[in-house]
């Protein structure tokens, strides 16, 4: 589903886009399974807009199940053994989520947008 919500997007050919996705499918699908849903969309989206720089947005971890939290960690172990252009998230615990352990808080939504930023200047700095 998500291949078509990012369509018209692509068209516009941004310079940059991040994909933070996963978080929800970690609950009922295996690391390996998110793993390739995220690569799959990350690889149509290069054929789609093959100007645009691809950024996979390290998946922020769970403490709202255990199993779900598990999968989150693997997924991104996977991501971090590959050669992509990844954001690290790991600053982002439980103090930055909501009570219920899942969605960020403002301190939360902040740090991510401080990742997200940083991660930009460094690559259009290259």
């Amino acid at each position: 589903a998500m291949r078509d919500y990012i369509k018209p997007l692509l068209r516009k050919c941004p310079k940059n886009i991040i994909l933070h996705i996963g978080t929800n499918n970690s609950i009922e699908e295996s690391s390996r399974t998110v793993l390739n849903e995220i690569l799959s969309l990350k690889l149509f989206i290069e054929r789609r807009a093959p100007n645009s720089k691809v950024i996979i947005s390290g998946i922020v971890q769970r403490f709202d199940n255990d199993e779900a939290s598990f999968t989150v960690s693997k997924i991104n172990e996977h991501l971090n053994d590959l050669d992509i252009d990844l954001i690290d998230n790991s600053n982002i615990g439980k103090n930055e989520l909501s009570a219920g352990g899942l969605l960020l808080n403002d301190i939360g939504d902040g740090k991510l947008a401080i990742n997200f930023i940083k991660k930009i200047r460094k690559i259009n700095s290259k």
